[in-house]
């Protein structure tokens, strides 16, 4: 269970960095 809220968590950071990069982060914020 650990290992699956432990990969959640890395994916999500990694989504949001990519969302900070693409600086689409504002844009989901809006919607």
């Amino acid at each position: 269970m650990q290992d699956i809220l432990f990969y959640l968590s890395e994916h999500y950071q990694m989504e949001r960095a990519g969302w900070m990069k693409k600086g689409c982060f504002h844009s989901a914020m809006n919607n």
